[in-house]
């Protein structure tokens, strides 16, 4: 195990294992892909997951809402609307990430995060 601490966040750190399969780290925020729906589409990604263990009926109903409209207007060719994060944000949440979805989780410009990158990138 190890932590990994972002240059946004100091003091802030997630916890990340590794075993004989790779690497993984642990992140508090939820994950929000929603607007990389039209891309996951286009890579073949046929079904998304939305985690409500610790969620309100309601956040669980309003994001798989938010979700569903932004795959029906994906398939129909028609551009993300932004009012979708917008309404994902009028909801109680954890603050949110993109994850690796981007692949920009370290400063660039900062040397020591290289190193890191470079460890996490090799092991997966």
């Amino acid at each position: 195990m190890f932590l990994i601490e972002e240059a946004k966040r100091p003091g802030e750190y997630m916890t990340a294992f590794e075993d004989e399969h790779g690497t993984y780290i642990m992140n508090s925020k939820d994950l929000r892909a929603i607007e990389h729906v039209e891309q996951l589409t286009k890579m073949g990604v046929h079904s998304l997951k939305i985690e409500g263990r610790t969620k309100s009926f309601y956040y669980c109903a309003r994001t798989a809402q938010m979700y569903r409209r932004a795959i029906d207007d994906a398939v129909a060719g028609k551009p993300f609307d932004p009012t979708l994060l917008t309404t994902l944000e009028g909801l109680a949440h954890r603050g949110y990430t993109e994850g690796f979805l981007r692949r920009h989780t370290m400063m660039p410009t900062k040397p020591m995060n290289t190193a890191i990158l470079y460890q996490i990138h090799n092991n997966l």
